[in-house]
Formats: C-alpha cells, sequence, structure tokens
C-alpha cells in the first residue's frame, strides 16, 4: 500500500521554503506601495527596507523601535538633497525613542524645519535620540531651529557622513521650546548637542554655519558646532570638520556641565573658523567639567591625536573638579588673549585629567 503524503525530507524543505517567504525582508517603495514615510515604517516589519523615491515629504517622522532601513539610496550627504523630509508639526522631524538598535537605520535624506513652539512642550530640532541607538548615515540635517541632532538619555548612536548645518536661533522664533528645554530661547542654534550620553561615535560629518543665540541670553551660548553636558560615557569624534559655527562664547565644540563624559577621543578632526562674540571666551575648544564643592569622578580620559585648530581662538581644558576658580579672574587672564590667532594652543587649567596624544 502506497501513501499519498511526501516524503520527510520533502515536507521539511516545503515546511522551510514557507517559513522563508513569511519572514523574508522586503522592500516597501515610497510613494509607490505607501504614501508617506510613516505609512511605510508603520508596514515595515525587522528587517525590511523602506526605501524613498526623490520628492519633498512633510511630515514628521518615528521609528516606533523598529530594525528597518529608511532610505532613498544615497551614497554620501552630497546625494541627499533630492530627498527631503520637511517638518511639517510641532517636535523633531525624526524621532528614536522606543530603544531602537544599530539596525534602525536613518540613510540620504534632508532633514529641515524641525520646531516646537513652547506651548507644546515637545522637543525641537532635526533628529531626537532618546535611549536608543541608530545608525544615522548620509543626511543633511539642516535649518532646523533648536538643535540639528539632540542624543540624551544613554543613548548611543552611529552618526556618520552626514553635513549639520544651519540650526537656527533667529529673534523672530524666541518663543519656540528648544531641543533641551521648554523655556523660550534656551540653548539654541546647536548642531549636535549630546546629554547623559551613551557610547557615541562621530565619523566623517561635516558641522558648519550653526548660529546660537547673538546676544548671549539663550542659558547656554556655547557650542554652537557641538555641546556636550551632563554626565555621559564616552564620546569619540573621528575625522570631522567642524566649521564657521557662531556664538555668543565657545563656537566649535564645547564639552561643560558636572562631569560631562568620563572617556573623549578626537581623532583627524579639522576645527576652522569658529568665533563667538564674547571677547573673554575665544576658543574653538572648550573642556570643563565641575561639581559644586565636590569632586568629579571618575577623572575624564582625554586622547587627541592628530587634530588640527586653525584661525582665532585656542583649544583649552578649563576645569575638572571643584567648581574652584575665579570668573573675574579668568576674565582678567584671558581678556589679553582675545583676539590672539593660534594653532591648537592647549591651556590646562587643571591637571586632573588623563591626557593621551
Amino acid at each position: 500500500m502506497h501513501s499519498n503524503r511526501p516524503p520527510a525530507t520533502l515536507a521539511s524543505l516545503i515546511l522551510l521554503l514557507w517559513s522563508a517567504m513569511c519572514f523574508a525582508q522586503s522592500t516597501i517603495r515610497i510613494p509607490a506601495d505607501r504614501p508617506t514615510i510613516q505609512d511605510g515604517i508603520d508596514a515595515a516589519q525587522n528587517g525590511d527596507t523602506v526605501l524613498v523615491a526623490p520628492g519633498t515629504y512633510n511630515e514628521n517622522i518615528d521609528f516606533k523601535g523598529k530594525a528597518v532601513t529608511v532610505t532613498s539610496g544615497a551614497k554620501s550627504f552630497a546625494d541627499a538633497a533630492s530627498t527631503v523630509i520637511n517638518g511639517s508639526q510641532d517636535g523633531p522631524v525624526v524621532v528614536f525613542q522606543t530603544g531602537e538598535t544599530a539596525d534602525a537605520v536613518l540613510n540620504g535624506f534632508t532633514i529641515q524645519n524641525g520646531h516646537a513652539s513652547v506651548a507644546s512642550q515637545a522637543r525641537g530640532g532635526g533628529l531626537f535620540i532618546n535611549n536608543a541607538s541608530p545608525t544615522i548615515l548620509n543626511n543633511i540635517v539642516a535649518r532646523n531651529f533648536g538643535c540639528g541632532v539632540f542624543v540624551v538619555n544613554l543613548a548611543s548612536p552611529l552618526i556618520q557622513g552626514n553635513d549639520i548645518r544651519q540650526t537656527l536661533y533667529p529673534p523672530s522664533r524666541k518663543n519656540d521650546a528648544l531641543c533641551h528645554s521648554a523655556s523660550a530661547g534656551a540653548g539654541s542654534g546647536i548642531g549636535l548637542f549630546l546629554s547623559n550620553i551613551g557610547d557615541v561615535r562621530m565619523i566623517g560629518n561635516v558641522i558648519e554655519d550653526n548660529v546660537t543665540d547673538p546676544a548671549g541670553d539663550s542659558g547656554n551660548p556655547i557650542g554652537a558646532g557641538v555641546l556636550v553636558t551632563s554626565p555621559g560615557r564616552s564620546l569619540l569624534l573621528q575625522e570631522n570638520v567642524i566649521r564657521n559655527n557662531h556664538t555668543y562664547g565657545n563656537a566649535g565644540l564645547a564639552i561643560a556641565g558636572t562631569g560631562p563624559v568620563n572617556k573623549l577621543v578626537l581623532v583627524n578632526n579639522l576645527f576652522y573658523g569658529n568665533e563667538g562674540r564674547e571677547q573673554f571666551y575665544p576658543t574653538q575648544i572648550l573642556i570643563f567639567g565641575f561639581s559644586g564643592t565636590s569632586s568629579v569622578g571618575p577623572n575624564p580620559t582625554v586622547t587627541k591625536i592628530n587634530n588640527t585648530i586653525y584661525g582665532r581662538g585656542q583649544e583649552m581644558l578649563y576645569s575638572f573638579g571643584p567648581l574652584n576658580y575665579c570668573e573675574q579672574c579668568v576674565r582678567e587672564q584671558y581678556a589679553l588673549r582675545a583676539f590672539e590667532p593660534t594653532r591648537g594652543r592647549l591651556v590646562v587649567r587643571s591637571s586632573r585629567a588623563n591626557f593621551a596624544n
């Protein structure tokens, strides 16, 4: 008697093929398959690709914890100008805030018009990365209000090959809430703002033409290019160009606050053209930390390899440990140096940091 059932090996093969079909990665095309980028993300499964055609998409998007690739297909930020995500409502243009991993990828877009009103209590800016670790590649993050990119709450993204530029603090938008404060005007115009970070890698980006509050009344008139505050684990800045950022105080890179980062690595970066109006703080790079009357620990490890700084202003390690300096004394000391040209001078205000060159 013969059985009509397929052999066990054939049945297993059929089951395997059926499973593969069910779980195969797929590509969702925007707008051919779904009308908006957010619709594409909502329809996608982990491992899928949302492929976006050139055009302007007036929306704000949220990855919602999904391990998906949202891409225009760009190979560098030079190819990103034709595919625009234009923020159309209060809040960041792109949000990662549901534990996204490195498999959540944003590639090849112009991200613009991030903003938020004070009344909304939303976060403004281009990208908001909160306790997540996405991969951000080949984007132009431009003409956002508040912050270009805001990274917070132990987030550990890879941010590579992007152009972060023209973040704005226009007086006409003083009623906007900004990326890290619900207060109008607080800390606006910062290209990249990092607070309480995990392990952040910034590689091969251009951070340029960001302008913070020109009057110095924003609450954080420093770090128009990159501002790092609050405790964090590590920051790698490698092969970035940080240029032509403008603020009231220290314009290029400012790492400041109560133990701002435990490990800082600066490798092959170029700083130039970063200028502030405040004549007593003419630095392109400022690194300092304090904690009231008590020490900050652990003491930071700072590794600097082959960085280039030119133009007005010097690199300065301001202070680590107790807040024990006299601001008026500092103003008097640096007033005479306000407009001296320099090439990467390092001024050490405290010996409590560990350096490796």
